[in-house]
């Protein structure tokens, strides 16, 4: 309504205006009203469960931003990035000037702060050809559940998924097409499908058949927002300064409050001109108020002390997701939140630790978290997965045959991890900082019984790693149990005589 009625004015202050008689005047006689331009900027739609915006790349750094700074987009790993050319792209390939779309997952995490800061599932860079883009539930037939659109996949598309099937067959998902028959319903050949998270979001899985293939790590956004404040009053609630913006803390009474000796403290002991780290579960609701107000799960108050406050994942054997930490729990150590830690999400202050890797250290204080995430609790199962591997002289994965034979360690039947998983076709990377293998998608650490695939939870497979070193060998081989490769890699494995065969989800799709 704003631009048609500037429009009119601008119109009118052009013409001639006549008030009859000798009382006509001219529009020349008086400058014309200058209406200032103005930067509209549309408020993002909610489509399919997305959050649906485009904006112009104004600078491209630890964040992509717009160009009047009040947009940033994490850099959120496994997000899908592609032109709108089906062309599969990086942050890095995002420029200044850039016309984007981008699509946030609508049960997306979201940090309550400004500028506003989105972490996209998938973003589409526009090339300027018009390509239109549609957000919709198809059927196996094509159909868009508004029955507007039918899409004519062709195996060679662009496919962008987290899924197992190994070409679109239905579901949720973004379609990029220019050209439709004038039917009704229209019918289009797609320029590329992104495969969108659908009613069950734990079963997304990354992509193992045709198209680009995207990472997916842990995304960008954590599992606790965490920072450090300085305190400038402590009245209805805790006012702070965070770097010039304001940000207040609910005075809950759920709220843990330790200093960095670990001791218990109320919010009546904490000061204006204190510095404080607080920890928000990312997942608790907040209000959307200015300035910015949190329910802290825990406060530390920082006294300047040499100690050190880390949160993080710890396993059965208390190291930690980046196998950098092994905590070491004496009758010293303080716990807070559960009567005793056995691995798990939380909040460990420490001073001292060893200079071994991984980095040992007796804790001086343990906060069990609220927000754990889901560990397989029967480690058991995936070994019913793996048929009986005794008499089994041959090891044949996608056909080729190799120079090894299973092995038992504690009861667990072991596979050579390297030699199979490149006979699956799979890339096999070690990491020696961390004492960690990546397996494609999959990962483990070195004398750790937990097994993790992309973002679904470790799993226990009954055995760590082990390295060993046949009769003639120099050099010792890792094994990994057998379910590494059906339970995690979701490989398939048959004995066959005595030969055990090992086909990849690749190779069984194709079969």
């Amino acid at each position: 309504m704003k631009k048609n009625s500037a429009k009119f004015l601008a119109v009118m202050t052009a013409a001639t205006l006549t008030l009859g008689g000798t009382g006509a005047v001219m529009a020349e006689d008086h400058p014309p009203i200058v209406v200032p331009a103005q930067t509209v900027t549309e408020a993002p739609t909610v489509d399919h469960g997305y959050l649906v915006g485009s904006m112009t790349v104004g600078q491209n750094g630890d964040t992509v931003v717009n160009e009047d700074g009040s947009l940033h987009l994490y850099k959120k790993d496994g997000a899908f990035i592609l032109s709108d050319r089906g062309e599969a792209l990086t942050f890095d390939d995002i420029k200044a000037g850039d016309k984007i779309t981008y699509y946030v997952d609508g049960d997306e995490p979201m940090t309550l702060q400004l500028p506003v800061h989105h972490s996209p599932s998938v973003i589409v860079v526009s090339t300027g050809d018009g390509v239109s883009q549609k957000i919709a539930v198809f059927d196996e037939d094509g159909l868009s559940d508004d029955g507007g659109l039918i899409i004519n996949y062709d195996p060679d598309t662009p496919y962008f998924s987290r899924t197992r099937e190994a070409a679109f067959i239905s579901g949720k998902a973004l379609v990029l097409y220019d050209f439709t028959t004038r039917s009704i319903p229209a019918q289009t050949s797609p320029i590329a499908i992104v495969k969108l998270i659908d009613d069950e979001p734990g079963t997304e899985l990354p992509f193992m058949g045709h198209g680009p293939q995207m990472p997916q790590t842990e995304a960008s956004q954590p599992a606790y927002l965490t920072g450090g404040l300085t305190v400038t009053e402590n009245g209805e609630t805790l006012a702070c300064d965070n770097g010039g913006e304001e940000i207040c803390l609910y005075k809950n009474e759920n709220t843990l409050i330790i200093n960095k000796q670990g001791e218990q403290k109320t919010f009546d002991d904490i000061k204006a001109g204190d510095s404080i780290i607080y920890f928000v579960n990312a997942d608790e609701p907040m209000t959307l108020q200015l300035p910015v107000h949190y329910n802290a799960e825990v406060i530390v108050i920082d006294d300047g002390s040499d100690v050190s406050v880390l949160q993080g994942t710890f396993d059965g054997e208390l190291l930690d997701a980046t196998a950098s930490l092994k905590l070491n729990i004496g009758d010293e150590t303080k716990i807070y939140g559960a009567e005793g830690f056995t691995g798990g999400r939380a909040l460990v202050l420490y001073n001292f630790a060893t200079m071994s890797i991984p980095a040992q250290t007796a804790p001086i204080a343990i906060v069990v978290l609220a927000n754990q995430p889901m560990l397989s609790a029967d480690p058991s199962t995936p070994a019913e997965l793996v048929p009986d591997l005794t008499g089994v002289k041959r090891i044949i994965a996608n056909g080729n045959v190799l120079d090894y034979i299973p092995v038992t360690v504690n009861g667990v039947q072991m596979l050579p991890v390297r030699d199979v998983a490149e006979a699956l076709g799979s890339e096999v990377t070690w990491m020696g900082e961390s004492q960690t293998v990546t397996v494609g998608f999959a990962g483990f650490s070195i004398e750790n019984d937990s097994y993790t695939f992309a973002k679904m939870a470790p799993q226990a497979l009954g055995q760590a790693p082990v390295l060993i070193a046949m009769p003639g060998d120099t050099d010792a081989t890792t094994y990994v149990p057998a379910a590494f490769f059906t339970a995690i890699m979701n490989c398939g494995m048959t004995v066959d005589g005595d030969a055990l065969i090992i086909n990849s989800a690749d190779e069984i799709n194709n079969d």
